[in-house]
């Protein structure tokens, strides 16, 4: 088995925390790996959230279901727009992320958003 990281099958992140410490509110949009429809035609899903300056938005995983099984989406990209006009992105692969897991933070700094980590805040 090679250990080929273009598919990064190991750095899944299936729900997260994201923590505005800006100075501005956040509209932030996740978009999640392509799912083949029934058709066969790859569909993104979307999620749109505001983020307040200060505040902390917890997602919970999303499923999609299919007939005989369910399938768990994975976020590929946060995108962030502050109230002063400054777009922010990171996209997958993630920092830090080692292993699939449902319990990650992403920091909304003024300049960038991090990759910062398991949520401390769900073991509490």
């Amino acid at each position: 088995m090679t250990t080929d990281t273009s598919k990064n099958y190991r750095r899944k992140i299936y729900a997260c925390a994201l923590k505005n410490v800006s100075d501005h509110n956040a509209k932030v949009v996740l978009t999640y790996e392509g799912i083949p429809n029934d058709k066969g035609e790859l569909k993104h899903t979307r999620l749109d959230i505001d983020v307040e300056k200060g505040k902390t938005r917890y997602l919970s995983e999303r499923l999609i279901t299919r007939s005989t099984y369910n399938i768990r989406e994975v976020i590929e990209r946060v995108d962030a727009t502050l109230d002063n006009g400054t777009k922010l992105e990171l996209t997958a692969p993630f920092d830090d992320v080692t292993s699939p897991t449902a319990d990650w933070h992403f920091v909304i700094e003024n300049n960038l958003i991090k990759s910062a980590g398991p949520t401390p805040e769900f073991g509490k």
